[in-house]
Order: C-alpha cells, then structure tokens, then sequence
C-alpha cells in the first residue's frame, strides 16, 4: 500500500511542476510515506518534514540567495510577489528592491525611505523635496543615500561613484586609494616625484581603511601639481600646474624646456625673453618694462614695430604721418627738400653740387680726402692727387714735397722735406705771429668736462695727422687738469694725473703735452675744442675756459694748447692768469713721449713765468 502512496505522491508533484517552477528533487530508495510538498498537509514545507512529521527526501534545493515559497525558489530581495518574505505582494505600481516594495523609478534610480523631517537629495532624479515617504535617489551621487539607502554623508562632505568625499568646492578632490601603485613615477623631467602626500587616515571608515580622499589646489599645490599626487622635488615649487625651481623674489620659476632641463627663474617685469610670462619674448628693438614689452627711447610703438618718430618718413613725429615724395623727416618734423637740395634715398636732403657723399649723384661719395665742389670731387687746397688720392706734401711720408717721394727709413715729412724722426723739442717763448684762438666762440666748436675737477674726457679726432716724437696721432683727448693726452684715453698711460709734477715721469700721464700741470677745477664753460684755417695750414685748438686752481675759487685760469698742421709744433697761449698761484709758481709746462723717459720742460714752478699775453711753443728738434 505505500508502494501505491509513493506513486500518488510523484504524480501530483508533476502536475505541480507544470504550474510553476519546482525545485529538483531525487525519490529515495526505501517506500516510505510521501514526501509534504508545502500548504497539502498543513505543514509549512520549508524544512523538508511531513504534515504528519514524516521526513522527506524529496525537499527543494535553491541558491543561497533564494528561498522556497510554495515549493518554488524565489529571491525576496527582488521578487514583487514574495517581496521580503514568502507572499508578500508589493502593491500596483512598485517594485521589489532589497526587500521591500518600493516606488517604481526610472532606469538608474532607486526608491528610498525618507525619513521624517529629512529634505530630499537636491542631486539629479532624486523624485522631489518632501511629502512621500519615499524618493527615487542615485545611490552614486546622493548626499543622504550614498551608495546605500540611508547611508548619509557628513556635512563637508559630497557623494561620488557611490562614496562619500569631501566637499572640496573650487579645489580638486584627491582619492589616494586611485593613485598608481607605489605613488607614482619616481621623478619626471619638471622636478616633480610623482608621489601622493601623506593625507592621515579619515577614521570614518567609509573607504575601507584606506589613506582619507582630501582637497588640493593643482595650481599651486606642491604635493599634487597638475596633477592628484604628482609633487615636485625639493627645490621647486607648483606655478600653473606645473614643477618649476623655486626662485627668489622678484624673479618667478619657468618650467623645463630644452635650453633648461631643469627650469629657470626669470624677472617678468624686466627680462625681455620672458616679459609678463615665460617664454614670452619681446620683439626686436623692444625692452620689458613693467611686464610688458615697450619700445626703446626715443622709439615709438607704432602698430607692432618701433620706430623713431624723428626720422621715420612713414611714422615723422606720430604714428601714421608720411612725408610727401619731395619731403623727408627731421627732428619729428616733416620738412620740404626744395633746390638746389635733393633728396636722397635714407631720408637725405643734400645738395649734391657740395656733398662729398654724394657728389653730383646720391651715393657717388669722393675719394678720400677730396670735396665736392660744383658736382666735382677735387682735393682740398693744399694737396694734390697722388695715385688716385689726395696726399698732403707737406706731411705725407710717401709723397713728401711732390708725388712719389718717399722719405728713407727713419725719416718723416715735415714741411715738403724729409727729415729724422722727432727725438726732442725745444721751448721758444713769445714766438712771432702767434695769437689767442677763442675755441669757445667758434662757429663750431665741442664742449667738455663743464664743471669737472679730474682726470680725461672724451677723445676728439683731429682735422690732420699730427707727429709727435715717432708717432703720428689722429686724436687727442683733453683733460681737467690742464693738460691733453695724444691718442684716447685708454690708450695712453696713467692718463689721471691732478700733482704738480717734474717730467720726464713713468708715473706721469704720456704720452702728453702740459700747457698748465696743476690740480685744476673746471667752471661752468669747462674745455672746447675747435678747428681753425684751411689745409694745409690748419689749427686745432684746445682751450681751458676759466678754471680755477682747487680749493682757491678766487683764481681764474683761460689758457690754450694750439696744434699747428705740417710742422708739428704746439704753440701755449696763456689769456687770462688771475690770482694768486697763477704765474706759473704752483704748475708745470712742459711734454714728454709716450715712454716717460724723454721730456722737454719750458718752466716748473717759476713764479713770473706766465702772465697775461705768455706765449711759449714747443718745436721740433734740439734747437739753437
């Protein structure tokens, strides 16, 4: 008869695994009684014993995240009919999350409870505000319901991919547990490490134990420039997001590049290849002022060029104003080239009947020497053309007297005759024809050394070669002190000499000529220069303008040194000698060679030697 039970028993559990979905089941060896199916016997069926406490070998086997409801397996977390638990129907429009019967949401969202007197998430398709007890929230970005139902985050703190962070506004959220294993790269080229910092822990546990998320500034931040966890190496600092050396103020830190591997440190205000910023290179002819670039004095910034307003024909005195065709710039002042004057390319108005450079035709410059007379280029009075130039016969060694004589070694020309090199000087005093030559009230005449009390001014060219002892010189340069060095300045020898001195000296200026060697102070006028006569019979002139001998501002001293072209000769004119000390009592005159071993002295502090009207010249030769 239990044969015949068992075979009722599996016909009816067939029947019912047509219904709906059975779990599997085996029959066992022996015939015992029929294995309870739930709900048949008044036995629950969920822990495979018989309404009448019989025990079954015939009990489902489900997952175990599932349960047996009415011999079926079903997962409660999701399932709408046994939602929680077994028969439990969520109602007309919800659904089974998690166990509950919860609102419907749209894809991606998730019903939650709203506990009493808490706002609503403000973040997207969190459902609303308030009112419902529940509201369909993102579980990856809502503040109260991060990542969990419920699961609020604190109130410095946001909800990301489903964890809470800080709230780090205009600053970056940094996640170590996101960096690359071992923190980073272990150095770069910008003289950053790569290496996270050292953030604690956040104690809250709520990212698993790990280093606490926290807000950087990538901009300036050394620890995370750029970059979350890219630090620069000691000596560099973060500017603008990157790695660059830490430099001094004012200057800022560049980064690398291929001239600086390692970065450079550059003034903005002034450095003209990095004005304003790094790289940022001012144009030619530009400076960096201020971190901009502007154009130098007296340019103008015109457009993107500078340009100088003062001769610019297409920029003449302000942007924009262009001469007309038979007008040019000058001074920042467009002017009328009119006849017999032309204009000549480079903004030249000229007359071409005079202008050595442009001798009949712009460009067409006389050879050297020559002027322009009439649109002609001929030789100045006085010389002649000797092998396509103009030659001086009275000094000239190769042409000497006339074309093609040539003085023999060891001589020069002096006066058209060859004679032996300059080896001394004598004094003459109150030569013939000698006069006072203002320099001072010439036409045109330079001025230095205006209220000066020592050492050289600046060198002047000579209108003629001047032979001095072996040397031919094309310059002189004057002095405070009353005297004046042939050649320049850094030339000649201890040229800053303000003693009273006996020649010849190595320690004296030289090679030089001393009208007055005195410790001198120079007055509002100071020293001038000019040139008097026509070749070859020309004079230069250095005049000392009412000075005074130091620490006596009572004295008045107007003296001049003249320069003869041809022979050679230098001629002192003494002007005015007031007060005392003047006359000659407190000074040198004297010269001496470039050496310091040969010299030539007319006095050395003589009273009475020099008065108004003294003239003394130093000529060539031993003399009588």
């Amino acid at each position: 008869m239990r044969r015949y039970t068992w075979l009722v028993a599996a016909l009816a559990l067939a029947f019912l695994g047509c219904a709906s979905k059975a779990a599997p089941f085996f029959p066992t060896v022996d015939s015992g009684p029929a294995p309870d199916v739930g709900g048949m016997d008044g036995g629950d069926g969920s822990d495979g014993v018989v309404g009448d406490g019989a025990v079954t070998d015939m009990a489902p086997v489900c997952p175990g995240t599932e349960a047996i409801c009415m011999g079926t397996c079903v997962n409660l977390q999701h399932d709408p009919n046994n939602c929680g638990a077994c028969g439990t129907a969520c109602p007309s429009g919800t659904l089974c999350a998690m166990g509950a019967c919860r609102m419907s949401c749209p894809m991606g969202l998730l019903s939650c409870p709203l506990p009493a007197g808490t706002p609503s998430d403000a973040g997207a398709g969190d459902g609303g505000d308030a009112g419902p007890p529940e509201i369909c929230v993102d579980l990856m970005n809502s503040r109260f319901n991060c990542g969990a139902c419920g699961h609020a985050c604190a109130p410095a703190e946001t909800c990301g991919y489903g964890r809470c962070y800080l709230d780090c506004g205009s600053r970056t959220l940094c996640d170590p547990s996101m960096f690359p294993a071992g923190g980073g790269d272990g150095g770069a080229a910008d003289g950053s490490t790569g290496g996270p910092p050292d953030a604690g822990m956040d104690g809250g546990g709520r990212d698993g134990g790990l280093v606490a998320p926290y807000c950087a500034d990538l901009t300036y931040d050394p620890d995370n420039c750029g970059a979350c966890g890219h630090g620069c190496s000691a000596g560099h600092m973060c500017e603008s997001s990157h790695c660059v050396l830490e430099c001094v103020i004012p200057q800022m830190g560049c980064r690398a590049d291929a001239t600086h591997p390692d970065g450079y440190c550059a003034n903005f205000t002034t450095d003209p290849t990095n004005c304003g910023s790094c790289g940022h290179t001012c144009p030619m002819g530009q400076t960096c002022t201020g971190g901009t670039c502007t154009c130098m004095a007296p340019q103008l910034a015109c457009g993107a060029l500078c340009v100088d307003p003062r001769t610019d024909p297409m920029n003449c005195g302000a942007c924009g104003r262009v001469v007309g065709p038979l007008q040019y710039c000058a001074g920042g002042v467009v002017h009328d080239c009119a006849a017999p004057s032309t204009l000549c390319p480079g903004n030249l108005c000229t007359n071409l009947l005079t202008d050595a450079a442009n001798c009949a035709t712009c460009g067409h410059a006389c050879p050297s020497g020559n002027t322009c007379v009439a649109g002609a280029c001929i030789c100045p009075p006085g010389s002649m053309v000797c092998g396509g130039a103009c030659v001086n016969l009275a000094t000239d060694n190769a042409n000497c007297g006339a074309c093609g004589v040539a003085c023999p070694t060891g001589q020069f020309c002096l006066g058209t005759m060859c004679s032996t090199l300059i080896t001394a000087y004598h004094t003459i005093s109150h030569p013939a024809g000698v006069a006072w030559l203002d320099a001072c009230a010439a036409p045109v005449h330079g001025t230095q050394l205006m209220g000066v009390d020592d050492c050289a001014g600046s060198t002047v060219d000579l209108p003629f070669g001047f032979r001095f002892y072996e040397t031919v010189f094309n310059q002189v340069t004057p002095t405070a002190d009353g005297y004046v060095l042939f050649g320049t300045a850094t030339t000649a020898m201890n040229q800053c000499s303000y003693s009273t001195t006996t020649f010849p000296s190595v320690s004296g200026p030289r090679p030089a000529v001393f009208a007055y060697n005195r410790d001198l102070f120079q007055r509002a006028t100071g020293v001038c220069t000019a040139t008097f006569g026509a070749a070859p019979n020309r004079q230069f002139v250095v005049e000392t303008n009412d000075a005074y001998n130091y620490a006596d501002a009572s004295t008045h001293l107007t003296f001049e040194t003249i320069f003869n072209e041809g022979t050679n000769t230098m001629d002192m004119v003494y002007q005015n000698m007031a007060g005392p000390g003047t006359s000659g009592d407190q000074c040198t005159v004297a010269l001496q060679n470039a050496a310091g071993t040969v010299a030539t002295t007319f006095e050395h502090t003589t009273a009475g030697t020099l008065m108004n009207g003294t003239t003394v010249r130093f000529a060539p030769g031993a003399g009588p």
